[in-house]
Parts: structure tokens; C-alpha cells; sequence
């Protein structure tokens, strides 16, 4: 499926605004992340700086003579300790608040470094612990190395980032849903004048305007000149078109009746075989140049076509071929739905009417049935029923008259065209006809255009 202009730019600015705003949001969530961490680095440097404050040696050993400097490492899981051992573990020393507490260093820093590290207690609670390496000097000497530590419990750090991560991420996503909707807002504004010249030209395919005549932007406006000039240029053609098939067919007709007119003379005079060859001949050449006028003058379908409504035509057809036929009196019936329009050129609607009309009327009895139906799932489609109570058609008859020069009845006047004109013209419109049998007993010509 092909996706519409909106669609396409919606989806990838919304494809864009996703990735800017989910990039964004892990850069500012790594960003808080790492500036929490660091405040709490911070802290703890500050814990060990004040218990190397306290610290003082004894001898070959350090000791804590007075309190401690956070009186939280003296209450039991208060979530903040401090200790310090050798590296043997031959001497060591923990706060009150890290009673119970089994931990598992990894790291064992020189005098002077400092190094971080997350680490788990047995029940599951986890830590983040600066180790300092440590060594005195006493009257004797220095005393062995030794590692102090502070840790912090992350029990209110990772709340922090998760409140942190959920507000950050509603707020964005709040930001991109409004941004979704401005956006989605904007598009359909500034692609209205596209679906304007859309709804211009079903306008104009329907019948109910010329031209694009709207106040379109100027990024338009060379589209839609050119679409103007087109279909002028198009409507003109088709007039010249026509105009110089009529002339074509005075020129061609004067000769032909003069020569008509000198073959009558001839068979006045007795020369009996030459007229009637000649009569022929003339006959013939009259009965293509009409079908061949007749066809090329078709106009066709085109997408840009006025509509026309067809009740107007089929009434007045129908009243003049009743007086045409007045010495017969036959009756008609018309079953017309409404509004039926054709989407095509006014000229061939009447030489499709025309012909059908004229046909039922010479071979009905008594009544011609004309019915035009719009069905109601196909667009711009009609349907056209004539049935006549004449003798019908046979299947081999009904194949025939449909061909140039083929009439079902050589003893009825005319010249075994108007059918297969009918029939030229509905398959140039994309139609059919179909010849069947009346409920008035003689034939029905079905067609659908």
C-alpha cells in the first residue's frame, strides 16, 4: 500500500522525534547517573579525610581514641560504616554500624591511593566503598600498611536514579506526545492547498467546474497553471478535432451526391448495368465515410469530463423519435433514475442514445421501454435497458449487427451503422452491450458505460 504525503512525513519526523528524544533521555539519565555517583564519591571522601583526622599510631598499630566524626557509624545498619585492617588481616577495626556485616574486598590500594568499588553483603545489600591506603610514622618507625574504608549503603542512591529515570521519561514522553500533535497539526495545515487541488479536480471530473480557479501558494501555482493549460489545450483540440471531421464530412459528401446525382442520369438513360454497379459502389463509400466519421469523432472518456445528466437527452430523444414514428403509434415507458449522469462527451451520449432509441423504434410493434439505472457500487457507471415487442433477434443475428454493415433486416432502411457505432464508442468508455430477449418479446440491447 502506498503511503499518502501526511503519512509519509508524519511517520518519519515521528521516527526522528523518537530517536532524538530516547537519545536524549539516556544521555541525560547516564549524565544524572554519573553526577549522583560523583556527589557520593564526594561524600565519602569527605568520611575518609575525617577518620584519617582521628586515626593516631600506637606504637606499631593505629588506634581511634575519640569519637568518631559521623555519629551514624555508631548505630547499628545505619547504612554508612568505616574500618580499617592490615593487609594480613592481623589487625582490624570496624564501626558499630558495620556489625553483622560480612564484606568481600576486591581492591587493596598503596599508601596515598584511593580506589571505589560496589560491594554485596551476604544478605544482600549492596555498598559503595572508598579504600585509602594508610601508613604512620611513629618514634620507632612507620607502622605496617594499612587499608581504611568507608562505605555507603545504595539503598537511597538507586531509588534516587530510578525517581529520577521515571520522571525523566514522562516528562519526555509527555513533551513527545504534544510534539506528536503540534506536529500532526502542522502537516495538515500545510498540506491543505495539496488536498485542495485534489478536491478541485474531483470537482472538475464531476461536472461542477472548469478549471482550477482556488487561491493556491506559489509553490503550487506552476502545477496547477500548467493543469489549466492542459486541459484547455485538451478541450480545444477535441473541438478542432471534430470541426475538422464535420468539414471533412461536407467535402467528402458533396462529390459523393454528385456522383450519386450522374449515376441516376445514367441509369435515366438506360445504362442499367453501369448505374447499378456505380449505385453500389457510391453506396458503399457513403456508408464508410459515415461509420468512419462517426468513429473517429467519438470524443472517449477522459478523466477530466464534465458530468451530464442523462434524463434531459433520453426524454427529448425519446419525444422525437415518437414523432418520427408517429404513423405507427407506438407508446414508450420510462424508468429513469436519479440524478444518472455520464462522465464523457455530450456528442457521444447522443450517438449512443440516438442509435439504441432509433433501433428499438423501427422494430417495435407497438411500445419501447427505455430504463436507466445507476447501480449504486460502481462510480461514474449507468446502465441503459431499451426493450421493444418486435420479432427479436436470433443468437447469430444478435453477434451480426454489431459489425459494420450489418443490419438484421435488409427490408428496414437504413445503413447497418448505428449499432456498431454504439458499439465502438461504449468500448472506447470501457463498457459493454449485450443483446438479449425483452420481457416485451423482442429484443433487449443492454448497456453498461
Amino acid at each position: 500500500m502506498t503511503l499518502s504525503l501526511h503519512a509519509r512525513i508524519l511517520l518519519a519526523a515521528t521516527l526522528i522525534l523518537i530517536a532524538f528524544l530516547g537519545l536524549t533521555g539516556l544521555v541525560l539519565d547516564r549524565a544524572f547517573q554519573d553526577s549522583a555517583r560523583s556527589a557520593l564519591e564526594d561524600r565519602l571522601q569527605d568520611q575518609i579525610y575525617n577518620m584519617l583526622g582521628v586515626l593516631e599510631p600506637d606504637n606499631n598499630k593505629i588506634t581511634i581514641p575519640g569519637e568518631l566524626p559521623d555519629p551514624r557509624m555508631s548505630l547499628v545498619t545505619s547504612g554508612i560504616f568505616a574500618q580499617y585492617s592490615q593487609t594480613d588481616d592481623t589487625d582490624h577495626w570496624h564501626s558499630l554500624s558495620a556489625t553483622g556485616l560480612e564484606f568481600k574486598f576486591t581492591k587493596f590500594p598503596d599508601v596515598g591511593e584511593e580506589v571505589f568499588e560496589y560491594v554485596s553483603t551476604e544478605t544482600g545489600f549492596e555498598y559503595y566503598v572508598i579504600s585509602r591506603g594508610v601508613q604512620f610514622d611513629y618514634g620507632k618507625g612507620t607502622t605496617p600498611l594499612y587499608i581504611l574504608r568507608v562505605g555507603e549503603e545504595l539503598g537511597g542512591f538507586t531509588p534516587q536514579i530510578n525517581k529520577f529515570r521515571n520522571s525523566l521519561f514522562t516528562w519526555l514522553g509527555g513533551a513527545a506526545l504534544l510534539l506528536l500533535i503540534a506536529q500532526g497539526m502542522i502537516l495538515h495545515w500545510g498540506l491543505k492547498p495539496l488536498r485542495q487541488v485534489a478536491i478541485d479536480l474531483e470537482k472538475i471530473e464531476a461536472g461542477d467546474a472548469e478549471n482550477l480557479s482556488g487561491n493556491y501558494p506559489k509553490e503550487l501555482q506552476g502545477l496547477t497553471n500548467n493543469l489549466n493549460a492542459l486541459i484547455e489545450s485538451t478541450r480545444n483540440h477535441i473541438t478542432r478535432y471534430r470541426d475538422a471531421l464535420g468539414n471533412l464530412a461536407h467535402s467528402i459528401k458533396t462529390p459523393l451526391a454528385v456522383l450519386q446525382n450522374a449515376v441516376q442520369a445514367e441509369q435515366d438513360n438506360g445504362n442499367e448495368t453501369f448505374s447499378k454497379l456505380a449505385e453500389e459502389q457510391v453506396q458503399r463509400m457513403t456508408q464508410i465515410v459515415d461509420y468512419q466519421l462517426k468513429r473517429a469523432a467519438t470524443a472517449g472518456k477522459a478523466s477530466l469530463n464534465t458530468s451530464i445528466l442523462l434524463e434531459p437527452i433520453a426524454v427529448k430523444i425519446m419525444n422525437s423519435m415518437a414523432k418520427v414514428y408517429t404513423d405507427r403509434a407506438i407508446t414508450t415507458e420510462l424508468v429513469i433514475a436519479e440524478n444518472v449522469r455520464f462522465f464523457g462527451d455530450e456528442g457521444d451520449l447522443y450517438e449512443v442514445l440516438g442509435n439504441t432509441i432509433d433501433n428499438a423504434f423501427k422494430w417495435a410493434k407497438s411500445k419501447v421501454k427505455l430504463e436507466l439505472i445507476a447501480p449504486s457500487n460502481s462510480k461514474n457507471k449507468f446502465i441503459i435497458k431499451l426493450h421493444d415487442d418486435g420479432p427479436g433477434m436470433s443468437d447469430e443475428i444478435k453477434q451480426q449487427v454489431l459489425q459494420r454493415g450489418q443490419r438484421a433486416d435488409p427490408t428496414i432502411s437504413g445503413q447497418g451503422i448505428g449499432l456498431a457505432v454504439v458499439h465502438e464508442i461504449v468500448l472506447i468508455y470501457g463498457g459493454e452491450i449485450l443483446i438479449k430477449d425483452s420481457d416485451l418479446g423482442g429484443a433487449l440491447i443492454e448497456i453498461r458505460i
